[in-house]
């Protein structure tokens, strides 16, 4: 009897792994269909819409030239060589503003296949577009803080790809930073949360938390005391903020309230989830302190995004609709004209 049932069970779990691979290819499929649609409508919206294209623009007719003029010392760690090396390469095939639009494709595609590709059921779905249009930090990085938004695609589909922690994944997150000068606070941020989960098994989310953010104010302050030694733009960015709604600022505090009271129920959280969670537990530690956190959060936004929609629950539904709600209110007042030189609504 045994030699019998033992092949059908083979040949039942074949069948229904088999299934299940093609259930993933067709919704991964829809997914990248609705993905290319979102992400060709936002990279169609005109440069002269943008406040800070004219400088993209500058960058990338300016490329090959600043290459050429690196100085292989100390500034060069800091200069975004390969952000330079990328526009100079794309810049021999397309103009300017193809090459912002390239940009902006992959980035809102990044983010709205992994919604769409993630979400538990089409209304969660629906919420996440919405989310990711609306919030103004998402909506800054897809069309505003370009950079930042290739940096954050680039390393989520490192997540996708690689184990959390592996040496691949380290050498990505540290190769960031050579496309935008964020890149290495992310690396030194995901070494310590690794360093942690490794050899500090016992410790609490909450906990990885609170060392991770003192480990992150601890570089940032290292950062500000190097950076008059550096290229002007660099103390520029140490001292620029990044303004984000009081509304969302409070949905930060209710969502890591919320969530850590739900820890007592053990929920399993992806890597990627977990690298959101610590994200905004950092952002709130910087908030009083460093300029640069809303522009920090943005990295971390995201993620969270994924945490609500992949989960069809009461508590993540009314989150979302929360979510959407302040970012649709922030968006019309003043969010998304932080990036905007003029609107079309």
């Amino acid at each position: 009897m045994g030699t019998i049932v033992a092949p059908r069970l083979v040949i039942a779990l074949h069948n229904l792994n088999h299934n299940v691979d093609r259930k993933r290819s067709g919704m991964a499929l829809i997914s990248a269909l609705f993905a290319s649609f979102y992400a060709l409508t936002l990279a169609s919206i005109p440069d002269d819409y943008f406040n800070d294209r004219g400088n993209y623009l500058k960058h990338i007719e300016r490329s090959e030239s600043v290459v050429g003029e690196f100085d292989f010392d100390l500034s060069f760690l800091f200069s975004e060589p390969l952000y330079y090396g990328f526009n100079a390469l794309l810049g021999v095939f397309l103009e300017g503003s193809t090459v912002i639009a390239v940009y902006v494709w992959f980035i809102a595609f990044t983010f709205s296949f992994f919604v769409f590709y993630f979400s538990r059921n089409p209304l969660m779905a629906i919420l996440g577009a919405g989310i990711i249009l609306f919030t103004p930090n998402l909506w800054g990085m897809q069309l505003g803080s370009i950079r930042q938004g290739v940096v954050a695609s680039t390393l989520f589909w490192g997540f996708f790809f690689f184990r959390y922690g592996s040496g691949k994944f380290l050498a990505l997150s540290c190769f960031l930073g050579f496309v935008h000068v964020s890149g290495f606070l992310l690396f030194f941020f995901i070494s310590t949360d690794y360093f942690l989960r490794a050899f500090g098994r016992r410790l609490s989310l909450f906990w990885r938390g609170l060392i991770v953010s003192a480990v992150i104010l601890f570089i940032w302050s290292g950062f500000i005391f190097i950076s008059p030694f550096l290229d002007p733009k660099h103390t520029q960015y140490a001292e620029r903020s990044s303004n984000v709604g009081g509304g969302l600022f409070v949905f930060y505090i209710v969502f890591l309230f919320l969530f850590f009271l739900r820890q007592s129920r053990r929920i399993t959280l992806s890597s990627l989830e977990q690298f959101g969670v610590l994200g905004v537990f950092t952002y709130l530690g910087m908030y009083f302190f460093v300029p640069i956190a809303g522009r920090w959060l943005d990295y971390f936004v995201f993620p969270l995004v994924l945490f609500l929609v992949s989960r069809f629950t009461y508590r993540n539904f009314a989150l979302s609709i929360l979510f959407l709600s302040v970012s649709v209110y922030l968006f019309f007042n003043g969010g998304a004209e932080s990036i905007m030189l003029k609107t079309f609504w």
